[in-house]
């Protein structure tokens, strides 16, 4: 037969200054008894409940009393009362299960919730797995626990709500008018769960610690912990109106997963306002909006260090993220506004991903560094489409580079598409803006690094993004490389970005003995528009190559010009590289697109630069085009095909529809006797 034994405590006449009233409880086999004494001195309890055996606490704690409850079995413990009730004790929990039922106001505050935490009174572990429930019977009130000093358990489950009975709860200095702050600390292993449509809030916090390894965010999972914090659906976690001198939102060195999470207007005044340095896993929904970083602080949003990972398993939305009242030192002008990806760290998003209105310096939503050659695979890798609408590096303060990402060293890997809009590279302070580079991302690559690279598949379009100095769309730096692949059926579209004034899709920029790659692989019915024109100053030694395989179509607008003192080898191995003609198109800000042109501006003589149309591939003309080297040659190799097109050309024009300008060798690298073939017919 089961049962439940009890065993009170020796009464204690002062405990922190308070007197404590000794409670045995005696129950039958079933477990039906209830205890109904009102205390008014205080109740420290030390139980133990049998499996399938329950106990009730029904009577009122009240006055100046606090009640401390020690448990252990595996049976339950029932808390509940339609009186007011103060459980600032509070509870110590090995195992079993306990509920918290609330009618008509009863918990006014739970000082804290302590689970196999060493400062407690409670007895040896029986089965560490222990549940904890909070839930109210009432829908119209919420729950209201002020200060959570630890969730700090083995294996055990702080449950909020049921399948019908839905829990509101908020941990709110400002409501309470209290200056205590909550922090969910967490060394080992446990988990909380809120059932359908129910709510944890922790909002208006304020941390003034003055290292981040203590007690700085709302959550905190220390080295080798394991902390859950999942929902069922229409459940929410919410971290809110935090400030810390660290971490405000939540600090992460052991293993957290978050199921649908809220994280907004969150400030650090000394770091980041989220801080990562082992595995973060968001399970749902992740929301960051307006979580800003104050004076010389490192990000708005996640710090992610030390070869931390971060997963999104669901949508992710990123907004209004970024600084506050904060112009950087030259030691310190990296600050992104949403991730500051670090030492090998990763981050995976599986699902679409979101960065609107991010402001930062180095990167105006992420900035991303990898110190080390034996990169990982991916720094980051978006699964999912992503999108980066208006984003801002820099201020009126200070130059930024990067408006959407700055990338210096790693790989980040877009596979289902990408949108880069109206994103900005800027100094508000220098004539018309002429400063920043890269308006929608900037490469770059330092001594010990790896290769700094963009892979993008799938439909992508950047579209009106802004750098002050160089690089509208993308400014590539030492030791880059951009790999664009676009399978059967997908389009890719770089059209009103702009650079110093003037249209500018790409540009690269070597110093001496360096090297920077865009390689383009163009399906069948693939289809790449490049109404900005690319520009590239190219150092002594260096080499920029730019190749296009596969048997689709890029079409290209405007001069793209490439100053070398080493060499720029451009190569159409396959499918077709058409040339606007003057006003054929415009752009999606309405501007005339210019013809296109291709000039190997060579500065020293000799030159290795080179235009190559290579067998197979086909040049395709509009009209107006030419194809310039100097010092340099022109390779059009038997088995390619020059296409020009008719359709809407004026014949009467002085200008010719193709020009040539270099040394141009006719060559045959396999076919002989093959032929260059010409196409009169419209493309």
């Amino acid at each position: 037969m089961k049962s439940l034994y009890s065993l009170g405590l020796a009464g204690l006449m002062v405990l922190f200054g308070l007197n404590w009233t000794a409670q045995a409880w005696a129950v039958d086999a079933n477990g039906t008894y209830q205890d109904t004494q009102t205390y008014t001195e205080g109740i420290n309890e030390n139980l133990t409940i049998d499996d399938g055996a329950t106990a009730t606490e029904t009577g009122p704690i009240t006055g100046e009393a606090t009640a401390n409850y020690t448990v252990t079995g595996k049976g339950t413990l029932n808390l509940r009362n339609d009186t007011n009730s103060d459980f600032t004790g509070g509870i110590t929990f090995t195992s079993g299960n306990i509920n918290v039922l609330k009618r008509t106001n009863l918990i006014n505050q739970m000082s804290k919730f302590i689970f196999n935490s060493a400062n407690t009174v409670a007895t040896a572990v029986t089965d560490a797995l222990a549940l904890f429930k909070v839930y109210q019977t009432d829908a119209n009130k919420a729950t209201v626990l002020n200060t959570l000093s630890a969730i700090d358990y083995s294996l055990a489950t702080l449950s909020l709500g049921t399948a019908t009975e839905k829990a509101e709860i908020s941990f709110d200095n400002q409501l309470l008018g209290t200056t205590q702050s909550l922090t969910i600390v967490n060394s080992f292993a446990g988990r909380i769960h809120l059932s359908k449509e129910s709510t944890l809030t922790l909002e208006n916090m304020i941390y003034t610690t003055t290292s981040p390894t203590t007690t700085t965010g709302g959550i905190i999972v220390n080295r080798y912990g394991f902390l859950a914090l999942t929902g069922d659906e229409g459940s929410l976690y919410t971290i809110q109106n935090n400030s810390s001198s660290f971490q405000s939102a939540f600090y992460n060195y052991g293993t957290l997963f978050i199921s649908d999470v809220l994280i907004q207007n969150n400030v650090s005044t000394r770091s980041s306002t989220s801080y990562n340095l082992a595995t973060l896993i968001f399970l749902g929904e992740a929301t960051y909006k307006n979580n800003l970083t104050r004076n010389y602080a490192q990000v708005g949003g996640i710090y992610n260090s030390t070869g931390g990972t971060i997963y999104f398993f669901g949508p992710a939305d990123f907004t209004g993220n970024g600084y506050l009242d904060h112009t950087p030192t030259s030691s310190s002008t990296m600050n992104p506004g949403v991730f500051y990806n670090s030492n090998q760290g990763t981050i995976d998003f599986f699902d679409v991903a979101q960065f609107v209105e991010n402001q930062g310096f180095q990167g105006g939503a992420i900035y991303s560094l990898t110190n080390s050659n034996s990169a990982q695979t991916y720094a980051i890798f978006f699964h999912g489409k992503a999108t980066f609408d208006k984003n801002k590096a820099g201020n009126d303060n200070r130059a930024g580079s990067g408006g959407g990402i700055y990338l210096l060293g790693g790989t980040i890997k877009f596979d289902d598409g990408v949108v880069f809009n109206e994103n900005k590279a800027f100094d508000g302070t220098s004539t018309n803006n002429k400063s920043g580079f890269g308006g929608g991302i900037f490469l770059d690559w330092g001594s010990g690094r790896a290769t700094s690279i963009v892979e993008i598949s799938g439909d992508f379009e950047f579209t009106k993004n802004v750098a002050g100095v160089s690089g509208g769309a993308m400014h590539l730096g030492n030791n880059s490389r951009l790999d664009i692949k676009l399978t059967g059926g997908k389009e890719g579209l770089f059209s009103g970005n702009v650079a110093a004034d003037q249209a500018n899709s790409l540009h690269f920029e070597l110093t001496t003995n360096r090297t920077s790659t865009f390689a383009l692989t163009i399906a069948d019915n693939a289809y790449l528009r490049m109404h900005d024109p690319m520009t590239g100053i190219i150092g002594a030694n260096s080499t920029l190559t730019i190749e296009m395989t596969g048997q689709g179509r890029w079409d290209l607008g405007g001069q793209s010009t490439f100053g070398s003192e080493g060499s720029t080898i451009i190569s159409i191995n396959g499918g077709t590289l058409y040339l606007y003609r003057q006003g054929e198109t415009k752009d999606v800000s309405d501007n005339v697109v210019a013809a296109g042109k291709i000039n190997l501006a060579a500065t020293t003589t000799p030159t290795s630069s080179a235009f190559t149309l290579a067998s197979g591939a086909t040049l395709g003309i509009g009209g107006g085009n030419a194809i310039v080297t100097e010092n340099g040659r022109i390779y059009i190799d038997v088995g390619s095909t020059l296409a020009f097109n008719l359709n809407g050309y004026d014949t009467t024009a002085s200008v010719p529809m193709l020009l040539l300008d270099g040394d141009v060798f006719i060559t045959d690298t396999g076919t002989t006797g093959g032929k260059i073939g010409l196409d009169l017919s419209s493309l």
